[in-house]
């Protein structure tokens, strides 16, 4: 892999001093025509046919409004190379994974990029959540697929860009209400006002649901600001600030197949003993400043800071209290030097992560004596170089980025020994990448990129040994992929992307259980894996009412070497990713204001653990929702409704991968149905 590395090092060098002409598109933009995309998550703005990846983009539409908006599950399951799981068990929050990356995190996103307006929202050491944003408020989510550490640096094994609303021509005031079966509640408020120079978009909400299984109940309340302020005409400054406070998301745990058979709805006895549930506050504001020196040089500059306060019940009494008070930050500046035939930007990232992690016994979910104290510190910098350049029919996006990562683990229980630690991981990651569009419209494009993945502070801090300090045999996580696809347009109703992968990876951080605390994850590095597959979608508009939307990914991802207590799980697949994914969306739209959209999913098995001898049966779901707009003078009245799980399929809504005594499986809801009503004026 080393000596890949210094290959592309000198590809991605060479072609970045080269010019040439960059052809701006235009399509006409009617209601059953294909836009122009513009997208920026690759960090140099460009449109979407001319840049050579895999990537998705979801424009959310007015009529998305009328989905549930409980999970970012509802926008992402038709994005191919994508699977998530866990979107009703709130106090483990949504897991996705891209080609397998973070497919093992027991909480969370893992191993996957997180941006919000520019700014990231996975911590240094590559731990995500998004309970902190509102899905009433997103107004693009851009994925990009396969590893991506040539942009953003470590856990970037996919990226997910999302955007908010933020842009108005005028003043408006929205009110959203639904609610849904077992208990569920979901409301918020929002605002758009200002000046021509000034805007300010407000973003309330309040979420609860009783939730499908037995102790699953949750309370949320979030608050979103997002302000714009054009400085003069080349300088525009966005101040963002959001707030949530989630006081109770209760964990049911998982069952084993009995207990699933006995009583789908039940929580796990020891979930109930313990009182396992989860408290959350998180505060996070953030600067981001835009602008241009002259017509060929740009800069873009962000700060962020964020609190996050968080107390757990985990389901097993030595170290099952915990309380964890995080800061974390940072601040990245780059500059684009653009002219009409290349884009090169040069630029840096600084992060830092601040973990005062304390664990007590959990008494029957009193909090008992400490068993650990320790403060955990993660600091990085990242310095990158990107290009894009375009000749003729051809386009070249190249990048390099050196990161420096400081772990510290400050134990502050001496009594038996300081057992402080300090580990620091150096990781230079290149990328090189072409396409060419040998038709109009018709693009074919192939890449090398690669990516890297410190074990995140909690993953280092759970010892199995029960020691404080890191477990220090964990090794970080790296990966090399290469891919090759097609994409385009067909006579403006059509848009499709093919592409073929194949990734191979080594140290991959993998979780499993232990007797003596079963709930509480630990990690382990297996050796290598091989991981290859096909990914398609396709859009297709054949008139302004209809709109047909398909895709489907292969997977076949493998363990190449990896033996675990004289156990040889060599060409055993990795547990929690489905072979095969299909889903397809009908959507229906009326002149008189009628929308309709009904969504297939097809999950292929699945396996529960590394030695692959339970295997997750498949399962078809089917959705359904609907809405009607009524204007009446200023105010729009659209009152909606749907219905979730038409089939009353049985499924699982998460696996817990090699959980201790099998008791892998987390039951999705049966069939359910929710309404509700928009206000707009």
């Amino acid at each position: 892999m080393n000596q890949i590395k210094s290959t592309l090092f000198f590809l991605v060098l060479f072609p970045m001093l080269a010019n040439s002409q960059e052809t701006i598109e235009q399509d006409s933009i009617t209601r059953h025509t294909l836009k122009t995309v513009y997208v920026k998550a690759a960090r140099i703005e460009t449109q979407l046919d001319h840049l050579p990846y895999a990537y998705s983009v979801f424009q959310v539409k007015q009529a998305d409004q009328f989905k549930p908006l409980l999970s970012l599950q509802e926008f992402i399951n038709q994005i191919p190379g994508l699977y998530s799981q866990n979107a009703n068990n709130n106090a483990q929050d949504l897991r996705i994974s891209i080609r397998g990356f973070g497919s093992r995190s027991a909480f969370g996103i893992r191993g996957i990029k997180l941006i919000v307006d520019g700014i990231p929202e996975t911590t240094p050491d590559g731990q995500g959540q998004l309970d902190n944003l509102n899905l009433g408020i997103i107004q693009q989510i851009e994925v990009i697929k396969g590893a991506a550490s040539s942009l953003y640096g470590n856990a970037s094994g996919g990226v997910i860009a999302i955007e908010t609303k933020k842009n108005f021509d005028h003043p408006y005031s929205e009110l959203r209400t639904s609610v849904g079966s077992f208990g569920m509640q979901n409301h918020s408020l929002s605002t758009g006002f200002g000046t021509k120079r000034t805007k300010f978009f407000i973003h309330g909400a309040y979420n609860s649901s009783n939730a499908y299984r037995d102790h699953s109940r949750y309370k949320q309340f979030s608050f979103n600001t997002n302000i714009s302020h054009k400085i003069n005409s080349r300088y525009k400054l966005n101040i963002i600030l959001n707030y949530l406070n989630s006081p109770t998301a209760q964990d049911p745990g998982g069952l084993n197949s009995e207990e699933v058979m006995t009583n789908r709805q039940q929580a796990r006895s020891k979930n109930l003993q313990f009182k396992t549930e989860e408290s959350i506050s998180q505060l996070k504001t953030g600067l981001i400043l835009k602008g241009k020196f002259n017509d060929k040089l740009s800069l873009n500059t962000y700060a962020f800071f964020s609190f996050r306060d968080f107390l757990g019940k985990l389901p097993f009494e030595y170290g099952g209290f915990v309380d964890l008070l995080r800061n974390y930050g940072g601040h990245g500046s780059s500059l684009t030097h653009s002219n009409s035939k290349n884009k090169l930007k040069l630029g840096y990232d600084i992060a830092f992560q601040t973990d005062n992690r304390k664990r007590f016994k959990n008494i029957d979910s009193f909090r008992g004596d400490m068993t650990l104290n320790q403060q955990e510190n993660f600091g990085n910098i990242g310095l990158y170089i990107l290009d894009h350049f375009s000749y003729k029919k051809w386009y070249l996006t190249g990048g390099l980025r050196y990161d420096y990562n400081r772990l510290e683990a400050k134990d502050r229980m001496t009594g038996d020994g300081d057992q402080s630690d300090i580990l620091t991981y150096h990781e230079l990651n290149p990328s090189i990448r072409f396409a060419y569009n040998f038709i109009n419209k018709q693009n074919i494009f192939t890449g090398i990129s690669t990516s890297f993945e410190t074990p995140s502070l909690s993953e280092l801090s759970a010892n199995p040994n029960g020691e404080q300090g890191f477990n220090t045999k964990l090794k970080a996580q790296t990966a090399i992929n290469y891919e090759i696809g097609l994409k385009g347009k067909v006579l403006n109703r059509i848009s499709y992307q093919l592409n073929y992968f194949f990734t191979k990876t080594k140290n991959d951080l993998v979780p499993y259980e232990i007797e003596d605390f079963p709930g509480r994850s630990f990690y382990r590095n297996a050796g290598k894996t091989n991981r290859k597959g096909w990914e398609f979608e396709m859009t297709y508009n054949p008139n302004k009412n209809w709109r047909i939307q398909t895709t489907y990914t292969l997977s076949h991802l493998k363990y190449e070497a990896y033996i675990i207590e004289n156990n040889d799980y060599k060409e055993n697949d990795l547990p929690g990713i489905p072979r095969n994914i299909t889903t397809l969306s009908l959507q229906y739209q009326s002149i008189k204001g009628f929308y309709a959209n009904f969504q297939a999913n097809y999950i292929g098995s699945l396996f529960a653990n590394d030695a692959n001898t339970t295997k997750i049966p498949s399962y078809v779901l089917l959705n359904l929702n609907f809405g009607y707009s009524h204007q009446l003078k200023e105010l729009s009245i659209k009152p909606f409704g749907g219905i979730i799980n038409l089939l009353n399929k049985k499924y699982n809504d998460n696996i817990r991968i090699n959980a201790f005594g099998q008791r892998y499986y987390e039951p999705a809801p049966r069939i359910n149905a929710y309404a509700g009503v928009l206000l707009q004026f």
